[in-house]
């Protein structure tokens, strides 16, 4: 994830995920994000959506009802396909749709993962020059973060 990250950052920021699937052919220069920021997306909805539900309803489970109720053989709407994840989620998923998939807001990495007792450096800060941007577990996490840090690796 660090590496997808670390690349994602390294595209245009201000061309949306949508925008970018949209316009594929006009952007090839900018494709190779949709690989890149889309898992990281991927996984902060994830994060998002078992924050919401306490733990007991991630991307993972989303997707598999999806499949149930469309399977290969029955096609949803494209354009209602965000409507339709938000109906089936939270309505705060539709806050995080407009930010970071549709929009182009910063990507709340720091945040969301330290909601999992996860701490995220960026490489940014005083003397970046020696700080190397990765992931570390913090040794004392919460209740809840610890919580949240099980279900969202039961759902990897």
């Amino acid at each position: 994830m660090n590496n997808k990250i670390r690349t994602s950052e390294s595209f245009d920021s201000t061309i949306s995920l949508v925008d970018l699937s949209l316009h594929s052919t006009e952007k090839q220069d900018q494709y190779y994000d949709i690989y890149q920021k889309g898992a990281v997306v991927a996984c902060l909805l994830d994060i998002r959506l078992l924050e919401l539900s306490n733990g007991t309803k991630g991307l993972r489970e989303v997707i598999n009802q999806l499949y149930k109720d469309y399977g290969a053989a029955k096609a949803f709407s494209e354009t209602g396909f965000f409507d339709e994840l938000v109906k089936r989620t939270y309505p705060e998923i539709a806050d995080f749709i407009n930010k970071y998939i549709k929009g182009t807001e910063k990507l709340p990495i720091v945040e969301y993962s330290l909601k999992l007792g996860i701490e995220y450096n960026n490489g940014t800060g005083i003397d970046s020059s020696k700080i190397t941007p990765g992931f570390k577990v913090l040794e004392n996490p919460t209740e809840l973060q610890l919580k949240l840090r099980n279900a969202w690796i039961k759902n990897l």
